[in-house]
Parts: structure tokens; C-alpha cells; sequence
């Protein structure tokens, strides 16, 4: 079975590259109403093809990936949740950046760098105190994700300590950085499957299907 496993990752990703070089030559030649999603199946299908193709969905223009407006409005209490909240439990552990700079923007402050060391001397410090106020706009951007987006700050006195709730979607909220329950769960899912949404490659768990 060990000799097998070098030749059957080769004929895969010599597939998967020719399918994406396929897609490619169609966006360089103009061609974007002919692009497809391509999927290779384990097995043969009924008319013996391994390779199935499917229209791409049109972005979904409510998630902050896909729509040209990459914008937010998180409500916190800036009273009492730190810069180390912020960035940790919202930005890393609810929206999945991974190196996030943060912004004012109308002071252009850096409150948040993925430069180690450079806001460490604020980073336990009290939003209001950083300027981070009600009404004040972040601009946040993730280098190693290539991702761009504002976060409007609306201040909230009824949540608590590190309690973030996104204004678009009131049944969605995240407490302590994790999961409250099923609230907890629905943003976070929201938010994954919109970026796994945009990745060049996904992966069907239901039938072994790879997508690129």
C-alpha cells in the first residue's frame, strides 16, 4: 500500500493543477461567464466521469469577504474590554485573522500590530483609553490573508466584559472570546463559511469531493 501513496498524490495534484490552470486562461482571456467550480469525485459517476463541474454561486453580498463592502459594526463595551481582548478574542478568535493591524481611522493611531512588540506597552489597556470610542471607525488589515475591513465601534454599557456582538446579526454573540451556546456558534459558523466560501479550494466531506 506504501507504493502507492507517492503515485496517487501525483495523479492528484497533477489534475487539480491542470483544472486550475484550465480556470485561469478563462479570466485571462475574458472568458468569466465560462468559469466553473470543478470537483474530482473518488468514484466514476453513472456517465464514468471522475471530474464534475457546477455554475459558482454570485458573492453573497451580506458576508464581508465576498461583497465589495468589507465592513462592520461590532458592539462592545469599550469601558472595560482591553486591547488584548480585541485582538485575541474578536479579531484571531472570532474572525479568524491572523496577523491583524488595527487602525483609527481618523487619528490613524495603531491600536493592534502584528509587528511583536510594537503596541505590547497598550495592549492591557482599556479600548476608551486607546481611543477606541462610540462611533470611532478601525481599519483592519491581515497581511498574511490579504483581508481589508472596517469595524464601526458602537459602545454598549449592557455587555459585558469581552462580550462582542456583530449589529447585523442580533442572535449572534460571542462571550469571553468563545462560543455562548448556540448564539455563539452561529457566528462563528457564519463567519468560517464565509471564508471558506472564497477559498480556491474546499473540500466535500459528504461525498470525497475536492473543489478547485
Amino acid at each position: 500500500m506504501a507504493g502507492n501513496i507517492i503515485p496517487a498524490i501525483a495523479t492528484t495534484n497533477a489534475i487539480v493543477a491542470g483544472m486550475i490552470v484550465t480556470e485561469a486562461l478563462k479570466v485571462v482571456f475574458g472568458a468569466k461567464n465560462k468559469l466553473r467550480n470543478v470537483f474530482i469525485k473518488p468514484k466514476p459517476n453513472p456517465r464514468g466521469k471522475i471530474l464534475t463541474e457546477e455554475v459558482p454561486s454570485k458573492p453573497n453580498q451580506q458576508c464581508y469577504v465576498c461583497s465589495e463592502r468589507r465592513e462592520i459594526t461590532l458592539k462592545l463595551n469599550v469601558k472595560s474590554t482591553t486591547v488584548h481582548s480585541l485582538e485575541n478574542k474578536f479579531l484571531k478568535g472570532i474572525l479568524h485573522m491572523v496577523a491583524p493591524d488595527v487602525m483609527i481611522s481618523l487619528t490613524g493611531n495603531i491600536v493592534i500590530s502584528s509587528e511583536e512588540g510594537e503596541t505590547k506597552a497598550i495592549s492591557e489597556r482599556i479600548l476608551e483609553k486607546v481611543g477606541v470610542i462610540h462611533g470611532c471607525i478601525l481599519e483592519c488589515d491581515d497581511f498574511l490573508q490579504r483581508l481589508e475591513l472596517r469595524i464601526r465601534i458602537e459602545h454598549n454599557n449592557e455587555l459585558k466584559t469581552d462580550e462582542f456582538l456583530i449589529a447585523k446579526d442580533t442572535d449572534a454573540t460571542a462571550i469571553n472570546g468563545q462560543e455562548d451556546g448556540k448564539q455563539g456558534n452561529r457566528i462563528k459558523r457564519s463567519l468560517s463559511e464565509a471564508i471558506d466560501e472564497c477559498s480556491p479550494i474546499k473540500i466535500r466531506k459528504n461525498d470525497g469531493e475536492i473543489n478547485s
